[in-house]
């Protein structure tokens, strides 16, 4: 599945990215611990964490998952706030999980 948050633009991405990598130190995650959970090259979570790219919505579960932090924390406040991440965030969350569709909306 290859689903990333559209329509984001370069700050926010640079907001994400710098909000990952707080999470990741804060839950005392290297960045190669971290990768190596993920399944990917240590080069692409970097790419990740300097704004360079950004993850798909399915790596942000993931993460979330993987350091036991609620996918909403991954999630910087900013950008939550935002109405059209906010429908970005429900959208991608109906594809993963149809079932849960209805009563785990973002709010």
């Amino acid at each position: 599945m290859n689903i990333r948050l559209n329509m984001i633009d370069i700050e926010d991405i640079v907001i994400l990215a710098a909000h990952i990598k707080k999470i990741r130190k804060d839950h005392n995650w290297t960045q190669g611990e971290l990768a190596d959970a993920l399944g990917m090259k240590r080069q692409n979570l970097t790419k990740i964490e300097t704004g360079q790219i950004h993850p798909r919505f399915i790596t942000l579960l993931s993460m979330s998952r993987i350091m036991n932090v609620d996918i909403i924390e991954m999630i910087p406040e900013s950008m939550i706030n935002d109405p059209e991440i906010i429908k970005i965030l429900n959208s991608k969350s109906d594809k993963l999980n149809p079932k849960a569709a209805s009563s785990d909306k973002l709010s």
